[in-house]
């Protein structure tokens, strides 16, 4: 009597226990990509920011709003490991590009570059949105970065621990850099990992 009594327990349990496995799983895919930015630390020490440190310059595109925040280095770096390991495919979701409470979307991978100084790109795009370009250059402990998406522009740059992110005036700068579509059939190094030295170098200038 007490082997037969014990089966139904047993089935429940194991019943149960595939119940609560495939509600994580679940719960798990539902989480999404994870975020590249988070709140700055509390302990960060003030800042300008990259805006007031260039305010007053010529032919600077002017800021519409700007906001501290920690970049998970660490979630960059993972992101260009895949791909170059061949882990993450062209048109995968990378991670969530979170510059904003209110701009927000998941950044899918087109390639990534290297340069001599060290310097490593990760490019590609917003997800579903064909006119759209993300970059993202971190060395030596410092991130820069340019996000654009039809007419809005972002601005990423400073140490990976307190970088500023800036939305900027498109009409402030729209003659010196015309709006570009990228070409996402050319898969060849150098274009992208030009541009993001640039910005970096830019950072670390200023």
């Amino acid at each position: 009597m007490s082997r037969r009594s014990s089966c139904p327990r047993y089935g429940s349990r194991l019943l149960l226990a595939a119940l609560l496995a495939l509600g994580v799983g679940r719960g798990a895919a539902a989480q999404g990509p994870p975020s590249l930015f988070e709140a700055a630390p509390a302990a960060a020490p003030a800042a300008r920011g990259v805006a007031a440190a260039r305010a007053g310059r010529p032919g600077v595109p002017r800021v519409q709003r700007s906001r501290r925040a920690l970049l998970r280095v660490d979630r960059l770096q993972a992101a260009i490991r895949a791909a170059e390991q061949g882990r993450a495919r062209p048109g995968a979701v990378a991670f969530l590009l979170n510059l904003f409470d209110d701009r927000a979307w998941p950044a899918v991978l087109e390639r990534t570059e290297a340069d001599r100084f060290g310097h490593r790109t990760w490019a590609g795009h917003i997800d579903g949105e064909a006119l759209s370009a993300v970059t993202l250059t971190a060395g030596n402990g410092v991130v820069a970065g340019t996000v654009q998406l039809g007419d809005a522009l972002f601005r990423i740059a400073g140490p990976a621990g307190d970088v500023t992110v800036e939305e900027l005036d498109a009409a402030s700068f729209a003659q010196e850099l015309p709006p570009q579509r990228a070409d996402r059939g050319d898969t060849a190094a150098g274009p992208a990992a030009a541009g993001a030295a640039a910005s970096l170098s830019s950072t670390l200038g200023s």
